[in-house]
């Protein structure tokens, strides 16, 4: 089911928005990614190596909904959203409501038409099929291409969104990154008996047991 109220995915998605907005005005200038001295980042059933020189800045988890982002020297970023199972739309309209408040909340500039193709990587173990998006961000005048990647994952009665954001200028700095974290993206896989442990049956077969020896006695 889809959450379509103010106070659902919409707003979540408009959240990390203002975060990747003020990064892309304040941003320091784009270094290289450190594939090879990388860092590994496991916590809470999500693991994946990052560069060494791009850091998590927020990992928060509230109400069954959590977000991760990953922000390198310059703007790029790598985001991780996980949702519960019933409340998350599915990858394109989830694209959709993503690009559509990029391009009406964008505070500082406005956001260009934008074209979208499929795009497949190999995540978790299995591959998957992506939504890569192009579009324009133009700030005080001056244009900005963006580069969007888009994945879907469903995992344990959740559903995890992968992110990757930067723009054009900056990919070939980026892009071994994001290739890094994609590759190694992993998701622990949840126990079926998850929510409690099963009815211990061997105590009552002893006990069982007993009685009838007792009473053959």
């Amino acid at each position: 089911m889809q959450d379509e109220s103010p106070n659902g995915a919409s707003r979540r998605i408009l959240c990390i928005l203002s975060i990747l907005f003020s990064l892309i005005v304040f941003s320091a200038c784009e270094k290289p990614a450190e594939t090879e001295n990388p860092s590994v980042y496991r916590k809470d059933g999500i693991t994946f190596t990052h560069p060494g020189n791009w850091r998590v800045t927020e990992d928060v988890e509230e109400d069954g909904y959590r977000y991760l982002i990953l922000e390198t020297p310059g703007d790029a970023l790598f985001m991780v959203q996980v949702y519960d199972e019933d409340e998350a739309y599915d990858l394109d309209s989830f694209v959709e409501s993503y690009s559509d408040q990029v391009k009406t909340e964008a505070p500082f500039g406005t956001a260009e038409a934008s074209s979208r193709s499929p795009i497949e990587r190999l995540i978790d173990g299995e591959l998957r099929t992506g939504i890569y998006e192009r579009f324009s961000l133009r700030l005080v005048g001056i244009r900005v291409p963006q580069i969007v990647e888009y994945y879907r994952i469903e995992s344990g009665g959740r559903v995890f969104f992968l992110i990757s954001f930067v723009s054009d200028e900056d990919l070939e700095m980026v892009s071994p990154g994001f290739d890094q974290i994609f590759g190694s993206f992993a998701i622990e896989k949840r126990d079926e008996n998850e929510d409690g442990p099963e009815p211990a049956r061997t105590p009552l077969k002893r006990t069982t047991e007993h009685k009838r020896k007792h009473e053959r006695n």
